[in-house]
């Protein structure tokens, strides 16, 4: 307990106290002086009230303090051995846990997996090496090899090697996820020198979103089970399902991957993810021509929807592109539909480019009022319209469009970047910082260091995520 805590003892004392006051006051007001006992009597009903609420809010803050403290440990977990890691590493591959918020902070502050590409591999060793090994703990002496042989070989931002459900697992976090077929070639090789062991790999399809490593294991697993089924020897197996397939995670992933273009502007992105996918649509089997046709419709019309909400009132981006949907509409072969398609991505981003010129002077100036204000704990929406007299919608509309950030997402930036620094350039208590940089209470800045940083501020003081 902090020398700031009431004892606990505190409230059957102040409850006893209460009741001989109140006996004491009822006599005085029956036997003595009615008039005086009485006000004596309602004086201390209402210190009692102000008493018990400030006991209340001292509680509560105290329950507070201790709650976040707990999620605090929570979200740092302790690797001390192979077998906590792999219990961690193995639950970010479970559907059923993808969303919980603490296993995350916990996989956040262990692990590196910062992408933005993903993958799973399974890596299969001959059966006459299994049953030496046994598919169990002896084979995690492999996993240390893996991760130094891969990190050669790969070129991985990051990958983790485990024992998961009886299989030999490889987690793996890329910038760059072009030629991992033939990477894992190379890994193969490079560990038959290195071992004198035959391996095989089942490669799962490439994810954008760390929480998405679930379905990158389903799409490993699929290829894991067609190596068991095939009889002809091979090293490398990939996941055969086509992006017209009704269970294709292909699809998906592209699908994904184009919305994520387009949610950040980036429409010749996009309009490339479009050109790759209907070049692999039309290669498809007629038997899936229904489903071809649904799924082709389907990212043209989420193309051009994005597209057009980004030109609005923009009168000559929408000739433009009034121009390019005549063009599309008429009869020609599927490289000219791909050159009006990046055409109409191109019109769209300079649309963007000049609606963010001009709004980059208005933007400009509330980002100077925020690096000006931020250490106030009343700065909000609120309060930058009213001292530069516009609109709250016209401010988060604007910062938005010119920054691509929210206004109080800057200003929390703000604040926790000057954190760091008395965190790491001086002594001062959490209490201290978190008032110089604009907080409350100490609590609330814990919660939002630890939201932004992934780690306390106490841990990041000593050196824990510098």
């Amino acid at each position: 307990m902090k020398k700031s805590d009431l004892p606990i003892y505190i409230i059957p004392v102040f409850a006893a106290a209460l009741i001989l006051l109140t006996v004491g006051c009822l006599l005085l007001a029956l036997l003595v002086h009615a008039v005086l006992g009485w006000i004596l009597l309602a004086v201390l009903l209402i210190a009692a009230v102000i008493i018990a609420w400030c006991i209340v809010r001292h509680y509560q803050a105290r329950f507070e303090r201790a709650q976040l403290e707990n999620d605090q440990q929570a979200a740092v977990i302790e690797i001390r051995d192979t077998d906590e890691r792999n219990n961690l590493l193995a639950g970010l591959l479970q559907e059923d846990r993808q969303n919980n918020a603490n296993y995350l902070r916990a996989l956040y502050a262990n692990f590196d997996l910062s992408g933005p590409y993903y993958a799973v591999a399974i890596l299969s060793l001959p059966e006459e090496v299994q049953a030496e090994t046994g598919m169990g703990r002896p084979l995690l002496s492999l996993c240390a090899e893996l991760d130094e042989l891969s990190a050669r070989v790969l070129h991985p931002d990051v990958a983790y090697s485990m024992v998961n459900e009886g299989i030999l697992v490889m987690i793996i976090s890329t910038g760059d996820p072009e030629g991992m077929p033939a990477r894992f070639e190379r890994l193969i090789d490079a560990f038959y020198r290195q071992k004198g062991i035959p391996l095989s790999i089942a490669l799962g399809h490439e994810v954008y979103n760390m929480r998405e490593y679930p379905f990158a294991y389903r799409s490993a697993q699929i290829a894991y089970e067609g190596m068991l089924a095939e009889d002809k020897p091979r090293t490398l197996y990939l996941d055969k399902l086509t992006l017209a397939s009704n269970d294709s995670v292909a699809f998906f992933n592209e699908l994904h991957l184009m919305l994520g273009y387009l949610i950040d502007n980036k429409f010749v992105a996009a309009a490339q993810v479009c050109s790759r996918v209907f070049d692999v649509f039309v290669q498809e089997r007629k038997s899936y021509k229904t489903i071809i046709n649904e799924r082709m419709a389907m990212f043209r019309n989420c193309f051009l929807q994005a597209i057009e909400a980004a030109i609005t009132n923009d009168s000559v981006a929408i000739q433009g592109y009034l121009e390019c949907r005549r063009e599309m509409e008429a009869p020609r072969p599927l490289s000219e539909t791909h050159a009006v398609f990046l055409n109409i991505a191109q019109l769209a981003e300079q649309s963007v480019a000049r609606r963010r010129k001009a709004q980059i002077g208005p933007a400009i100036r509330i980002q100077s009022f925020i690096d000006q204000h931020y250490t106030d704990p009343m700065l909000d929406i609120a309060m930058i319209s009213e001292r530069l007299g516009l609109s709250a919608s016209y401010i988060s509309r604007m910062f938005k469009s010119a920054f691509d950030q929210t206004v109080l997402g800057y200003i929390t930036e703000k604040r926790i970047d000057k954190a760091k620094e008395l965190l790491h350039d001086t002594n001062a208590t959490i209490e201290d910082i978190a008032a110089k940089v604009g907080y409350n209470s100490a609590a609330t800045f814990s919660r939002a260091f630890q939201k932004l940083c992934a780690t306390s501020p106490n841990q990041f003081r000593k050196g824990g995520n510098e």
